[in-house]
Protein backbone atom coordinates (compact mmCIF):
# COMPACT_ATOMS: atom_id res chain seq x y z
CA UNK A 1 0.00 0.00 0.00
CA UNK A 2 2.90 2.36 0.64
CA UNK A 3 4.12 1.93 -2.95
CA UNK A 4 0.67 2.85 -4.24
CA UNK A 5 0.59 5.96 -2.07
CA UNK A 6 4.06 6.92 -3.28
CA UNK A 7 3.00 6.39 -6.91
CA UNK A 8 -0.04 8.62 -6.53
CA UNK A 9 1.98 11.31 -4.75
CA UNK A 10 4.60 11.34 -7.48
CA UNK A 11 2.04 11.53 -10.26
CA UNK A 12 0.10 14.26 -8.44
CA UNK A 13 3.25 16.36 -8.03
CA UNK A 14 3.94 15.95 -11.73
CA UNK A 15 0.44 17.14 -12.61
CA UNK A 16 0.79 20.14 -10.28
CA UNK A 17 4.10 21.11 -11.89
CA UNK A 18 2.67 20.83 -15.38
CA UNK A 19 -0.42 22.87 -14.46
CA UNK A 20 1.40 25.56 -12.47
CA UNK A 21 4.50 25.96 -14.64
CA UNK A 22 3.41 24.36 -17.92
CA UNK A 23 4.67 27.24 -20.03
CA UNK A 24 8.28 26.54 -19.03
CA UNK A 25 9.99 23.64 -20.76
CA UNK A 26 11.96 22.40 -17.74
CA UNK A 27 8.88 22.17 -15.57
CA UNK A 28 6.86 20.46 -18.27
CA UNK A 29 9.56 17.84 -18.77
CA UNK A 30 9.98 17.33 -15.03
CA UNK A 31 6.21 17.05 -14.57
CA UNK A 32 6.01 14.41 -17.26
CA UNK A 33 8.93 12.58 -15.66
CA UNK A 34 7.14 12.57 -12.30
CA UNK A 35 3.93 11.27 -13.85
CA UNK A 36 5.93 8.54 -15.59
CA UNK A 37 7.72 7.75 -12.31
CA UNK A 38 4.33 7.45 -10.60
CA UNK A 39 3.21 5.02 -13.29
CA UNK A 40 6.36 2.93 -12.85
CA UNK A 41 5.87 2.90 -9.07
CA UNK A 42 2.24 1.83 -9.52
CA UNK A 43 3.21 -1.05 -11.80
CA UNK A 44 5.96 -2.06 -9.39
CA UNK A 45 3.51 -1.90 -6.46
CA UNK A 46 1.17 -4.37 -8.12
CA UNK A 47 4.00 -6.68 -9.11
CA UNK A 48 5.56 -6.54 -5.65
CA UNK A 49 2.26 -7.21 -3.89
CA UNK A 50 1.49 -10.37 -5.82
CA UNK A 51 5.11 -11.55 -5.82
CA UNK A 52 5.40 -11.18 -2.04
CA UNK A 53 2.05 -12.86 -1.49
CA UNK A 54 3.32 -15.83 -3.53
CA UNK A 55 6.66 -15.95 -1.68
CA UNK A 56 5.02 -15.73 1.74
CA UNK A 57 2.69 -18.61 0.89
CA UNK A 58 5.71 -20.68 -0.22
CA UNK A 59 7.64 -19.61 2.91
CA UNK A 60 10.47 -18.24 0.76
CA UNK A 61 10.16 -14.54 1.58
CA UNK A 62 13.47 -12.68 1.55
CA UNK A 63 13.32 -8.89 1.87
CA UNK A 64 14.93 -7.00 -1.00
CA UNK A 65 16.99 -3.90 -0.44
CA UNK A 66 18.27 -3.10 -3.92
CA UNK A 67 14.87 -2.13 -5.36
CA UNK A 68 14.21 0.24 -2.49
CA UNK A 69 17.66 1.80 -2.89
CA UNK A 70 17.27 2.28 -6.64
CA UNK A 71 13.80 3.79 -6.40
CA UNK A 72 14.94 6.06 -3.57
CA UNK A 73 17.84 7.26 -5.73
CA UNK A 74 15.44 7.94 -8.60
CA UNK A 75 13.10 9.91 -6.35
CA UNK A 76 15.92 11.96 -4.84
CA UNK A 77 17.24 12.84 -8.30
CA UNK A 78 13.81 13.97 -9.51
CA UNK A 79 13.20 16.04 -6.37
CA UNK A 80 16.65 17.64 -6.76
CA UNK A 81 15.85 18.50 -10.37
CA UNK A 82 12.57 20.12 -9.31
CA UNK A 83 14.33 22.13 -6.59
CA UNK A 84 16.97 23.36 -9.04
CA UNK A 85 14.33 24.34 -11.61
CA UNK A 86 12.38 26.27 -8.99
CA UNK A 87 15.53 28.01 -7.79
CA UNK A 88 16.49 28.98 -11.36
CA UNK A 89 13.01 30.22 -12.25
CA UNK A 90 12.73 32.50 -9.20
CA UNK A 91 15.94 34.37 -10.05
Amino acid sequence: MAWTRTALSSAALGVVLMRAFGDRTGFLATGLLLVFQGLVFLIYAGYRYYRLMYLIEKKQFDPTKIAVALLTLLTVSVVTTVAVLIAISTN
